[in-house]
């Protein structure tokens, strides 16, 4: 029985010949393109930046009669098996590499880091597992950010601006937005414990069960192309200032007047209404502070540890505001 594989692209790499690459990919390599065929271009779709993927290559120029090998080329080594060693001569000589994707364009993606020679065809694409059965979404989104936003979970919890279930966190990766799920406790938060829209489509690519206020951070990142990360918090001190009636911003302190301009406070609606979505996402065009009247505070920022930082300051401004005056 004869099976045909067809190549789905190849490599553009700067490593022309088989005695400037290296055995094994090492990080000092330059990044590469795997070039795609048009015909196999939709097969793209849903790869993200920062992915980690297997480029599956058929090694052409590697010898097909071999059966046994000194690992690593080292005569001192006894023969082995090809099967037991990754040498590239072996009966059907099908490379594995585990790359990052750097960028996706058009007609390809470039990765980092791989070894293969420029020219090698390229048969196949596929997600790399995650390493555990919990970290599910990381085909999804990627995994550093997730660790992020565990960790700004936590932290924000520490420093008393989530309480119970409430709030919620997201940040953008290219056009995929991970927020927490609804019901989810910020000082803990687990894998599963997230949603990942796509941000073109609105669709959920994950089986997430997102919070009720996802509607409001999808226009904010609409609306406000700045956006990379979005803090909604019920900060205490904040909503009792603003049940007092006080204002925060006449403190003699130059804090108070630094965060004036980019506070803005909108009219009280409903939690997870399209109504206060709307009305957020309009108020993010100018304003990077936005406090939503009964109910608590919206920031949005160029990473995660910016829009927390940002709500601890005025935080902490409203709790100098309700000590001192």
């Amino acid at each position: 029985m004869e099976y045909v594989l067809n190549p789905i692209g190849f490599v553009i790499s700067e490593l022309k010949d088989v005695f400037s690459a290296p055995r094994q990919a090492q990080d000092n390599l330059k990044p590469a393109k795997i070039f795609i065929y048009p015909n196999f271009r939709p097969a793209l779709d849903n790869l993200f930046k920062k992915q980690k993927v297997l480029v599956f290559t058929w090694l052409h120029l590697a010898k097909r009669d071999v059966l046994k090998v000194h690992p690593g080329g080292n005569s001192k080594i006894p023969l082995h098996g090809v099967f037991a060693t990754r040498s590239p001569h072996r009966p059907n000589p099908i490379g594995v590499h585990e790359v990052t994707i750097l960028r996706i364009e058009e007609d390809g993606i470039i990765v980092h880091p791989i070894e293969a020679i420029d020219g090698t065809p390229v048969l196949d694409l596929k997600p790399c597992l995650p390493k555990e059965d919990n970290e599910a979404n990381s085909i999804f989104f990627p995994l550093e950010l997730i660790k992020e936003t565990q960790k700004i979970g936590h932290l924000g919890w520490q420093r008393g601006l989530f309480a119970g279930y409430s709030g919620n966190i997201s940040c953008k990766s290219g056009q995929r937005i991970l927020i927490t799920n609804t019901n989810t406790w910020k000082a803990n938060l687990k894998y599963n414990d997230f949603t990942v829209f796509d941000l073109k489509t609105k669709e959920i690519l994950n089986a997430g069960k997102p919070s009720s206020e996802a509607k409001m951070h999808l226009l904010i990142y609409e609306n406000q192309p700045q956006a990379k990360a979005v803090l909604h918090t019920h900060p205490p001190f904040l909503n009792a200032l603003f049940l007092n009636q006080k204002n925060l911003f006449d403190l003699s302190l130059f804090e108070s007047k630094m965060f004036a301009s980019s506070f803005t406070t909108i009219s009280p609606y409903s939690p997870g209404s399209l109504k206060l979505a709307l009305a957020v996402a309009k108020a993010s065009r100018k304003y990077q502070i936005i406090y939503l009247q009964q109910h608590g505070l919206v920031v949005w920022g160029k990473d995660l540890k910016q829009v927390l930082a940002l709500s601890e300051e005025i935080e902490a401004l409203a709790k100098i505001k309700l000590n001192c005056c």
